[in-house]
């Protein structure tokens, strides 16, 4: 059996939570993650970490144990055998269902069906597993989004929520070597990140269930407080990004190569954030200006972003959702028709015109804009829409039976004419994107007096870098989770957003995480850390 106060974690991403409790002196023995790139990320991080070099102390998929009683069984004994009292088991069910961001436009219609998500149930597998193996504690992290989430259209605010503390109130569990059956004193709380030393807002959902017999040892002042007790007070110190991303700005960004190999900059050694964040292995030392960099690659963004980005940071404002919108209308309107009118005589431009002859003329696209102009619809979107139609009719020709007059011209034309058109018709799709949900924000180098106010994502389009006109690298979005350099992540940097989020309308639920989405779901270390100490001291 280990000294160690163990833990247990379940859909355990690439391993923010655990590194958190592992620093605060928990010692993981059992891993549960579905995803094999975030499996592979937490595995090659905990090299020598010996019980997880045994491939049963690893599981996958969770209901393949959950679902199997015996399987169930079996397990709990053999853990039971090899460590005993099992200190914790955490998790995070996939949260995708709750978030306040909610589902890509793609299948934005699964907002007021969140009861049929799948990954919206794993709660239930989690409370299963924590029902048998009976540890001292449990740790539930989730979204804030939890707490409000309906499970249909006309459902009430928190139905979700209600069933996930009642599942988890509802344990009756048997703790190795006793006879007796206990019950877990839980807790909830929604803490800001920011508040335990993050350079992030994030707030997060944290239940803590702590077995009804370690809780009767617990001090009189800690059963006293029934709102909070299980919870660390608040250390703030969140540090500005300057402090946090400074030292790995190069003024060169890799030049031609489009990444960073060598750390830029000497460390501050004064800066305790950056000196941990910097050091080469979990007690190693410092790294030094010059020594290896990983995951600083740098986005290849195009001239037309860039020069966006730069726009940005000359007027120190972020780009709304809203201006995002006019601005596209705007890039479509520069397509399709001149600035002069009077130029040549015309309205639509000769280019635009050519692009998608002969399956439309020149009258069909003059008749489709006044349609579109003269529409009650929003004036600020008219371009788009002129675009969305031409699409419409386009994608229709395409895809059209024999009786399409379009169609038996689109089959009429050559190869090369219909290369063209295809190209000619993902080009209009490029013009017409923006993202009208979200806006792209200007990072700041230092917080304002109400300190951190983001919260990172899957996906990196929406926060711009402090100085230099880009987006974040993979090495930065880990830094603002905490993770130090040496942590490594495995996978693609990242994919598209439909692969991001799987594909319901053909019932696949499974979901790409590359390392950017990995490091986006994670529990922020430090706040792990600071959870993971505090809960040490009450259930050891």
């Amino acid at each position: 059996m280990t000294k160690h106060l163990t833990s247990i974690d379940l859909f355990a991403g690439c391993g923010g939570l655990s590194l958190g409790l592992e620093k605060a002196g928990f010692k993981t023995v059992f891993v549960n993650e579905l995803n094999s790139d975030a499996m592979d990320s937490f595995l090659i991080n905990r090299r020598r970490n010996p019980y997880l070099k045994n491939e049963e102390n690893r599981s996958y998929d969770l209901a393949e144990i959950t679902q199997n009683p015996n399987t169930l069984e079996k397990l709990r004994k053999r853990l039971h055998k090899e460590f005993g009292d099992i200190g914790i088991v955490c998790g995070g069910p996939p949260c995708q269902g709750y978030s306040g961001i909610g589902h890509r436009s793609t299948f934005k219609d699964l907002n007021s069906k969140k009861e049929a998500i799948p990954t919206n149930h794993l709660y239930k597998e989690m409370a299963k597993f924590v029902g048998q193996l009976a540890p001292r504690a449990f740790l539930f992290e989730n979204v804030r989004g939890l707490l409000s989430a309906r499970k249909t259209a006309t459902g009430e605010k928190g139905e979700f929520w209600d069933d996930i503390r009642g599942e988890f109130k509802a344990l009756k569990v048997k703790p190795p070597g006793k006879r007796q059956n206990y019950s877990y004193v839980i807790q909830w709380k929604l803490l800001l990140a920011k508040d335990y030393g993050v350079p992030q807002n994030r707030p997060r959902i944290i239940m803590i269930g702590i077995r009804e017999d370690v809780y009767n040892g617990l001090p009189d002042a800690v059963q006293e407080n029934m709102h909070d007790s299980f919870y660390p007070p608040k250390t703030n110190g969140a540090p500005d990004l300057i402090d946090v991303l400074g030292d790995l700005v190069d003024p060169h960004q890799g030049n031609s190569l489009g990444v960073t190999t060598k750390y830029p900059k000497k460390p501050d050694l004064r800066n305790a954030f950056q000196v941990e964040l910097r050091r080469t292995n979990r007690k190693g030392r410092v790294a030094a200006k010059g020594d290896l960099l990983t995951e600083h690659l740098y986005s290849n963004h195009s001239p037309q972003v860039v020069r966006k980005y730069k726009k940005i940071h000359k007027s120190k404002q972020s780009l709304l959702g809203t201006q995002q919108e006019q601005l596209a209308n705007e890039r479509c309107k520069r397509y399709i028709e001149y600035k002069d009118h009077k130029y040549k005589n015309k309205i639509l431009k000769e280019r635009f015109v050519s692009d998608f002859y002969p399956l439309l003329d020149q009258t069909e696209l003059e008749g489709i804009r006044k349609s579109q102009i003269s529409s009650s619809a929003k004036k600020g979107t008219c371009y788009i829409r002129i675009l969305n139609e031409v699409e419409r009719k386009i994608s229709d020709a395409i895809e059209g039976d024999r009786l399409n007059k379009k169609s038996k011209i689109w089959k009429s034309l050559s190869e090369y004419d219909q290369a063209r058109i295809k190209h000619n018709l993902s080009k209009i799709e490029k013009k017409k994107a923006y993202q009208k949900k979200f806006s792209q924000r200007l990072l700041p180098e230092r917080w304002d007096k109400n300190g951190p106010n983001i919260t990172i994502t899957g996906g990196t389009e929406d926060l711009i870098h402090f100085s230099q006109p880009r987006t974040l690298t993979v090495r930065e979005w880990a830094r603002l989770q905490g993770f130090p350099d040496w942590y490594q992540f495995v996978g693609p940097r990242t994919t598209g957003g439909r692969r991001r989020a799987g594909d319901p309308d053909k019932g696949d639920w499974t979901r790409d995480l590359p390392k950017y989405t990995q490091i986006g779901n994670a529990v922020p270390v430090k706040l792990a850390y600071e959870i993971g100490k505090h809960l040490k001291d009450l259930i050891k």
